[in-house]
């Protein structure tokens, strides 16, 4: 959503020139009836991919397989979406999530995937940390308040771990789910983080409430 529109994006395999790539499109759906599609981000022989919304900032990685980066854009006025750069060096960056003005990332510039982060406020001198850092790999990062969480393989399998990034400098890193089978592909909006679980055999999803520090299952379906 925008100042006064709602929004949705996405990536979209668009044909130029005798080729496709993935650009980043998104669609005004204030009257679902008529949506207005506009382009955040349609740069020729360039793949635009895994877009996340929040307010009025669309992020997403950009780049050449196996050289992707962290890219912004205002959408404002989406008719002319104000282009910015989040995190560019050597390596990949990818899979963003964004809220207010911190966006999260996973980052391979040390040979395995760490978590990232930078404030935007400043759309020209994002200011960057480290959350996650450690050997093994975090991934799939999610970003709600002060707290991010991902999926860390630190104990062998896929765990959900937090941190609380009150002190960007100092972040404070915490489990939420570490079960001896795998916890994957977290989410997190306010107090609750949720994720997908198979410690029962089979997929299921679990969630756990930040505040009284409980987890609790919330399917239980073959």
């Amino acid at each position: 959503y925008g100042n006064d529109f709602a929004a949705l994006v996405w990536q979209d395999n668009v044909f130029w020139d005798g080729s496709f790539d993935w650009d980043i499109r998104m669609a005004d759906i204030t009257d679902q009836a008529d949506p207005q599609v506009f382009a955040v981000s349609d740069i020729f022989n360039n793949d635009e991919q895994k877009p996340a919304i929040n307010g009025n900032i669309v992020v997403w990685q950009d780049g050449a397989p196996g050289y992707f980066d962290i890219y912004g854009a205002d959408i404002t006025d989406p008719s002319y979406p104000t282009e910015f750069v989040v995190s560019y060096v050597e390596m990949n960056q990818e899979a963003p999530a964004i809220y207010r003005t911190t966006v999260t990332w996973q980052d391979d510039y040390f040979g395995d995937w760490d978590i990232y982060a930078a404030d935007i406020w400043q759309r020209n001198k994002p200011v960057e940390s480290p959350i996650s850092w450690l050997d093994w790999n975090q991934k799939n990062s999610a970003v709600s308040g002060e707290t991010v969480v991902w999926q860390d393989d630190y104990f062998g399998d896929w765990d959900i771990f937090a941190a609380d990034i009150s002190d960007p400098e100092n972040p404070i890193e915490f489990p939420i789910a570490a079960d001896l089978s795998s916890q994957e592909n977290p989410d997190i909006d306010g107090n609750l983080v949720v994720w997908q679980d198979n410690r029962h055999g089979n997929w299921d999803i679990f969630g756990y409430n930040l505040t009284s520090r409980r987890e609790f299952r919330i399917t239980d379906a073959p």
